[in-house]
C-alpha cells in the first residue's frame, strides 16, 4: 500500500509525492476510522487464511489422488503455502501470528455450514460431469479457494476507495494487487484445468452465487474493536 500527495506548483503543474510508510501511517490514524483501518487490515487476512486452510484440504486430498496430472501444482502449492506462513510470521511475530490464526480457526468452523452449502452448490454441478469422488471434492474445493481470492481483490479495492473518499482529492490511497493471492488463484485455477479441463469461472449459477453471498456477508460483519 501506498500515499501520494497530490499538490499545484506556483506555474500551475500538478505533482505528486510519494510519502514514506511511517507519514503513511501518521495519515492513516489521524484521518481513518479505527474500525475501517482494521477491516482493511484483519477482513482480507481473515479471508485468506480461510483460503489456506481449505488449500490444507486440498493437498489431503491430491495426495490421495496420486495424479501426475496434479503433482507439479501440488508441491508449488506446498511451497505456497510455506511461503505465506513464514511472511507472516516475519511481519506478525510469533504471537501476533497465532492470534490471527486461531481467530481465522475459529472463524471458519463458525462458518463451517455456509461454506459446506458453499462447496456442495459446486459438487452439484459438477456430478453432471464423469469425475471421481475425490475428484470432485477437489474441483469444488479449488473453485471456493478461487471465489474467496478473487473476494480478497474486491475487499482491497472497496477499502482503499472508501479510504480516498474521506481523505479527500490531495491525498491518493492505492493497495497493490497481493501477488501471492493471485499466485495462489492461478494455481487452483491449473489444478481445476488439469483435472477438469476447465476454467473456474466455467462452473457458475445463481445458488452457488447466493451461497458465496452468505460466506461474504459474514466476512463484512466482523466487527472490530480495539483500544487506540
Amino acid at each position: 500500500m501506498s500515499i501520494e500527495i497530490k499538490g499545484k506548483s506556483a506555474l500551475g503543474d500538478i505533482y505528486k509525492h510519494q510519502v514514506s510508510p511511517e507519514r503513511m501511517n501518521e495519515i492513516l490514524k489521524k484521518e481513518i476510522p479505527l474500525e475501517l483501518r482494521l477491516k482493511s487490515v484483519y477482513i482480507p487476512i481473515f479471508t485468506l487464511n480461510c483460503a489456506f486452510i481449505t488449500v490444507s484440504h486440498i493437498l489431503s486430498l491430491l495426495r490421495q489422488l496420486k495424479s501426475d496430472d496434479t503433482k507439479h501444482s501440488y508441491r508449488k502449492l506446498i511451497d505456497l503455502y510455506s511461503l505465506y506462513r513464514k511472511n507472516n510470521l516475519d511481519e506478525m511475530g510469533d504471537k501476533m501470528y497465532e492470534c490471527v490464526s486461531t481467530n481465522s480457526k475459529n472463524l471458519y468452523d463458525r462458518l463451517n455450514d455456509d461454506l459446506s452449502m458453499f462447496e456442495i452448490q459446486y459438487s452439484m454441478v459438477l456430478n453432471k460431469y464423469n469425475f471421481t469422488r475425490i475428484e470432485n471434492k477437489i474441483l469444488s474445493k479449488c473453485y471456493m479457494v478461487y471465489q474467496m481470492l478473487g473476494y480478497i481483490l474486491v475487499l482491497d479495492k472497496k477499502y482503499c476507495k472508501q479510504f480516498n473518499e474521506i481523505l479527500g482529492g490531495s491525498i491518493d490511497y492505492q493497495i497493490e494487487e497481493d501477488e501471492l493471492v493471485l499466485k495462489l488463484r492461478e494455481l487452483v485455477s491449473d489444478i481445476v484445468w488439469s483435472l477438469g479441463g476447465m476454467k473456474p469461472d466455467d462452473v457458475y449459477n445463481n445458488n452457488i452465487g447466493l451461497s458465496f453471498q452468505i460466506f461474504k456477508n459474514a466476512i463484512d460483519n466482523i466487527k472490530f474493536e480495539e483500544d487506540e
